[in-house]
């Protein structure tokens, strides 16, 4: 799956959470978790899914089959805001 932050959203740290802003429907979100590290992992850049797995692998401690769920857990999270587009959904 290849995806990609939606380009409008802004951000802000406070702390250690991530705060969005989406300007287009007027919402704040705030992100914690894996949430927050699939948007920084984002980086205005599209990314697979595999990619972002790579890139947490050395910095957690979680099984390869916990981060994948920890991925997915997040990807519906921000996409059901509207928060990040999906532009492929091949494996």
């Amino acid at each position: 799956m290849i995806l990609k932050r939606k380009s409008d959203v802004e951000m802000t740290t406070i702390d250690d959470e991530v705060v969005l802003i989406d300007p287009e429907k007027g919402y704040y979100y705030g992100l914690e978790g894996s949430s927050k590290y699939l948007w920084e992992a984002l980086n205005n850049s599209q990314k697979s899914t595999e990619e972002i797995i790579q890139e947490w692998t050395p910095s957690f401690t979680n099984s390869a089959t916990e981060l994948h769920r920890l991925l997915e857990d997040a990807v519906i999270a921000l996409r059901e805001h509207g928060l990040i587009l999906v532009l492929s959904d091949e494996k």
